[in-house]
């Protein structure tokens, strides 16, 4: 009867004792992240296909990157599109995002679509007909994604011009409807 005593103590014994790695001092990592990292997301293609992109907010200079896009306005759906249109970054661009979004592409504004907090007009220099159906769903999602983040969840824009030459509306398809309220 002492054998089977003995047999788990001395079991429990050799658990507690390790695996013979002696201790260590912790390691350290540096600091922690202090936030996520913040800016706009931008829809550029990668292999023909949208692919969102976080274009960031910190004033450090990239080097060989254009100068930076002048917001022309406080309009966040506006500014996005307007960084849309200036094109990927250099580093953006060596690793393969192109768009077909013409640098002449320029917004002004945004208002809600006769009264709807779900749907936006952006209004742009030009005439959006021209515009091939990838450069609209590029700035559509970008629009949309810019507004929500910002405000009441936006699913619909509308490009427009001061003249009245409407496209859409439209919807990001990368974008899942937003929950209706009850």
């Amino acid at each position: 009867m002492n054998r089977l005593l003995v047999a788990p103590l001395v079991l429990a014994l050799g658990l507690l004792a390790g695996c013979g790695i002696p201790p260590t001092e912790p390691i350290s990592f540096g600091e922690p992240p202090k936030a996520a990292p913040t800016g706009d997301q931008l829809y550029f293609l990668f292999h023909d296909k949208l692919y969102p992109t976080l274009r960031s907010d910190d004033p450090s200079p990239d080097p060989g990157a254009p100068a930076p896009v002048r917001r022309v306005t406080d309009d966040p759906a506006a500014n996005a599109v307007n960084l849309l249109a200036a094109g990927p970054l250099p580093a953006d661009r060596e690793a393969g995002l192109t768009s077909q979004v013409p640098a002449d592409v320029i917004a002004f504004t945004s208002t809600r679509h006769d009264g709807d907090d779900r749907h936006i007009d952006l209004y742009l220099r030009g005439d959006p007909s021209g515009l091939s159906d990838v450069a609209v769903t590029q700035i559509a999602c970008t629009a949309i994604t810019a507004a929500t983040s910002r405000s009441a969840p936006v699913e619909r824009v509308t490009l427009t011009t001061k003249r009245g030459t409407d496209r859409g509306p439209l919807t990001c398809p990368l974008r899942p409807p937003s929950p209706r309220e009850p």
